[in-house]
């Protein structure tokens, strides 16, 4: 799976390096084909998994006797989607080698990212409380999938936990890094269900939400000596002599500019 970009220096209420930003972007950048080819591939693989249910499910009704005429036709579907899956599945190992040779040359060019050292931050940490905030909306992606057991052995018992676990790793993998861990833990709980009791089938219900909090400092105080600091620091060419004398010229020639 691919990861966000993320950089040690980026902490809230401190100063930020441009040139760290334009890093992580060229990055994000570097990493979207891998992104967008196996985003294609999840899509192929949760439809091929949904036109497997309806298959299993119109057996079980032409077993008790109805008709389903269309079981042949979704099968021919199911084999053409087969080779899609097959295609972007190379398509994402082709696009994930690329994209990594390329995220490598990144990193070499911009160097190490451990250790650093910035201004010190010019806020008044003390007078400026962090508080959350209703920046967006909240999201939900919501979806729910049956899968029946169609015989009760010991085969069928693994072959169905597998199939609903390949089913939530395919559904998760996008929203969330634990998914072999998710997956592992609903075929263990599968197979204890199953060799404790008797079930029919299972039913997957999977739940996705985006919250729209975010963390923002508010009022925002500044100590006006350490602003002078950080602004000599992070531009050297644009120096400000702390001189009260200094500092008065320069505001008066900023306001002569501002007039011109």
């Amino acid at each position: 799976m691919t990861t966000i970009p993320a950089d040690p220096s980026l902490v809230l209420g401190t100063l930020v390096d441009v040139e760290r930003i334009k890093h992580l972007q060229e990055i994000a950048e570097a990493q979207k084909p891998e992104i967008i080819a196996n985003e294609k591939l999840q899509r192929l693989l949760l439809t091929r998994y949904r036109l497997e249910a309806m298959t299993t499910e119109l057996r079980e009704m032409k077993k008790n006797g109805r008709k389903t005429d269309i079981i042949s036709r979704i099968e021919t579907e199911l084999r053409n989607l087969n080779h899609q899956v097959t295609s972007a599945a190379l398509e994402v190992a082709i696009k994930t080698m690329e994209c990594y040779e390329r995220v490598e040359e990144l990193e070499d060019e911009f160097g190490q990212r451990i250790i650093y050292s910035t201004a010190e931050s010019p806020l008044e940490f003390s007078l400026s409380p962090v508080k959350t905030y209703p920046f967006s909306s909240d999201t939900m992606k919501f979806d729910v999938q049956y899968f029946r057991i169609e015989d009760n052995n010991e085969m069928a018992s693994s072959n169905h936990a597998n199939r609903v676990s390949s089913y939530l790793r395919t559904t998760i993998d996008n929203n969330t890094s634990n998914t072999d861990g998710i997956g592992l833990a609903a075929t263990n709980m599968i197979q204890n269900q199953m060799t404790n009791h008797n079930i029919d089938g299972t039913i997957v219900i999977s739940a996705f939400c985006n919250h729209r909090q975010a963390d923002i400092i508010s009022p925002l105080i500044l100590d006006a000596r350490k602003l002078l600091a950080a602004w000599n620091q992070t531009f050297p060419d644009d120096y400000l002599d702390p001189d009260p004398k200094s500092m008065f010229d320069a505001g008066l020639k900023e306001e002569e500019d501002e007039r011109n």
